[in-house]
């Protein structure tokens, strides 16, 4: 209970059924390495902080993501916050059948939570950003993704702020 643990690279969470429990922090300390990739069905994450020590510019690579839900299913983020992020602080890209429940994401350089890839199935439940670099809640779908984003479900989101950007788009 009450753990923290610095990371200086990619950490990848490949077990299916996987449970990151805490309270707890997770401190990034480069940012070009400070993603945490969740890479299998099921997994959930409750009550766990993601930080990163600093950030000096906008990153695009999935490796500066701070939070990354690859192309998988049941995936859970419930009362996590992440704060600083060279990228996206949230990033589902692919993901189905995932939820994002009372998140709190906070000084990005890119958008706060970003859905993209294909994500369909999605339920985000009374998300928080503040102060992000780009949108606060985005859910996008790019001619190369192959398939568009659907039936994703957005209630009760609150924006405070961003640099550049929209609230959601």
């Amino acid at each position: 209970r009450g753990v923290g643990v610095d990371h200086a690279a990619v950490l990848q969470i490949r077990n299916p059924g996987e449970l990151l429990v805490g309270p707890g922090t997770l401190l990034a300390t480069a940012e070009q390495t400070s993603g945490v990739w969740l890479m299998a069905d099921d997994i959930t994450v409750d009550d766990v902080a993601f930080n990163v020590q600093s950030t000096t510019q906008r990153w695009v690579a999935f490796e500066q993501m701070e939070v990354r839900l690859g192309g998988y299913s049941g995936i859970t983020l419930r009362d996590v916050s992440v704060n600083g992020s060279a990228a996206a602080g949230i990033y589902v890209g692919g993901a189905s059948h995932f939820t994002l429940d009372h998140v709190t994401v906070a000084n990005t350089r890119a958008d706060g939570i970003h859905m993209t890839g294909g994500a369909s199935y999605g339920t985000v439940i009374s998300p928080t950003t503040v102060n992000t670099g780009d949108d606060g809640i985005a859910v996008v779908s790019y001619t190369q993704d192959g398939a568009p984003c659907h039936n994703i479900t957005v209630t009760n989101a609150r924006v405070l702020g961003t640099s550049w950007g929209r609230g959601m788009s």
